[in-house]
């Protein structure tokens, strides 16, 4: 038998609870399963599986299609030092405890926070799932780029356009954390895909939103890495995610432009939200123009506007549309919405609640009863005026130079 030893951590108990649901829910039990499940996680949190070096090499030829890895995503140990704890105890190889120990030893986390990051990559999917989602990004590009030097085909493989894309790509983002401006940008375009070394406007717009989607970038949430009003950083989602406040959403974060359909849908969603929970009440009503201008940056036609509404306020209890096409408006009760949606409610109080300096602030915490005592069932809406409003306290990202 091969000899094992005791954790036995404090851990945050949300983490810890949500790992328990995944082994048992993918292995119809717990017994014989937490502790394996458990020291897997400390094995890929270590680099003792065995796989780092696959890792790195896979990580060479997702850059070298000029595309951006899918990064190790921890936990916000903010998040985690926040939360309560619970007393683990599971059994694991001693060398992965050590092996375990040492790599928590070179970040500031306990022993515990350390872990819960740990099971919750695992969670996701662990470095199996990252390796796949990492040669999915590029196994269409080899495809490609074979049937391109094959000679005897006539058909298939990259066009000039994703071939150019690829080497702006390269140019530019050489490793995962490389950020860049517009003025960079445009420049690797007039110099890899204009003529005579300068690019029409259409040429680079074009070649803008090919490249900063294929590298998954976006605009740096920081107001002071934008050298100037009109120009944009763009930098990688990883590096976003640890620099945004806690609470921001990436749908709120990113251009309207840089949105799925879904996406947008949650950011109307969620700013509409955020606003009615500035207000006492709760409650708020928002015409469809100022959605239109204010929350979705006037990316999108009016029509598409009162489509994004309507799908809204679909089966979303405490968000109605008007039925008046010509004058229509959003109404959002976060009471009532809170009851029948409780994650979202949470995550439009944490999208309320963001701010740069919220780790040195005292918060406090917001239920669902806190919008019922103000105001009775008969209360007017309150309106919300255009007059004066930020757009950019909506979380619209940087405007992008066209």
């Amino acid at each position: 038998m091969r000899d094992t030893v005791m954790v036995d951590w404090q851990v945050p108990a949300d983490e810890w609870e949500s790992f328990r649901e995944y082994v048992e829910k993918k292995f119809d039990g717990l017994e014989g399963y937490l502790g394996r499940e458990a020291e897997a996680a400390m094995r890929e949190y270590a680099d003792a599986d065995g796989y780092g070096d696959v890792e790195d090499r896979v990580d060479r030829l997702v850059n070298a299609a000029g595309r951006t890895p899918d990064p190790f995503k921890e936990k916000n140990s903010s998040r985690l030092h926040q939360q309560s704890t619970t007393r683990v105890t599971v059994r694991v190889d001693e060398w992965v405890k050590d092996e375990f120990r040492k790599a928590a030893n070179e970040s500031e986390d306990t022993f515990g926070v350390a872990f819960a990051r740990a099971i919750q990559v695992r969670r996701d999917g662990g470095r199996a799932g990252r390796l796949e989602r990492k040669l999915d990004r590029v196994i269409d590009d080899a495809e490609g780029m074979l049937t391109f030097i094959d000679e005897d085909t006539e058909e298939g493989g990259l066009s000039k356009v994703d071939r150019n894309t690829i080497v702006i790509c390269q140019r530019l983002a050489p490793s995962t954390d490389d950020q860049f401006t517009d003025d960079e940008l445009n420049a690797e375009i007039h110099e890899i895909a204009g003529r005579g070394r300068r690019a029409s406007g259409p040429t680079l717009e074009r070649y803008r939103d090919l490249v900063i989607e294929r590298l998954g970038y976006e605009p740096h949430p920081g107001v002071e890495a934008n050298p100037s009003k009109d120009q944009t950083v763009w930098v990688p989602e990883h590096v976003a995610d640890e620099i945004a406040p806690d609470g921001v959403p990436v749908e709120v974060r990113r251009p309207v432009d840089q949105l799925e359909r879904e996406q947008r849908v949650r950011r109307i969603r969620l700013v509409l939200g955020r606003r009615a929970g500035n207000r006492s009440s709760g409650k708020v009503s928002v015409r469809a123009a100022e959605i239109q201008a204010d929350v979705l940056e006037d990316a999108v036609t009016r029509s598409t506007t009162l489509s994004l509404m309507e799908e809204a306020a679909l089966s979303i209890p405490g968000i109605e549309i008007s039925r008046s096409r010509t004058n229509a408006s959003l109404r959002v009760d976060l009471q009532q919405l809170g009851e029948g949606e409780p994650e979202l409610f949470e995550e439009i109080i944490a999208y309320r609640d963001a701010d740069a300096d919220s780790l040195l602030d005292e918060t406090t915490e917001t239920t669902v009863a806190d919008y019922g005592a103000t105001q009775g069932p008969g209360a007017d809406l309150e309106t919300l005026s255009a007059a004066g409003e930020d757009a950019a306290a909506d979380g619209g990202g940087p405007p992008r130079e066209r």
